[in-house]
């Protein structure tokens, strides 16, 4: 089901399997901001933009935003 929240609606809670081979829930989380990136690991575009997510998540360490 797609849908799009409005900006600064809570996000549905979540449980949900994750390249590292664990399985999280939205409840894990309790940084201020958290930013759920949905990917296809095939995907020729998304190969491309890969590096570019790993450095803007590092931009973020310690600032209060996840990525996952």
């Amino acid at each position: 089901m797609a849908f799009t929240l409005e900006i600064g609606a809570p996000a549905p809670g979540f449980k949900l399997p994750a390249t590292d081979g664990r399985t999280y829930e939205l409840s894990d989380f309790r940084e201020e901001f958290l930013v759920v990136f949905f990917t296809c690991n095939h995907c020729p575009y998304v190969i491309g933009s890969d590096e570019m997510t790993r450095r803007t998540a590092e931009k973020f360490v310690g600032k209060g935003v996840r990525f996952v």
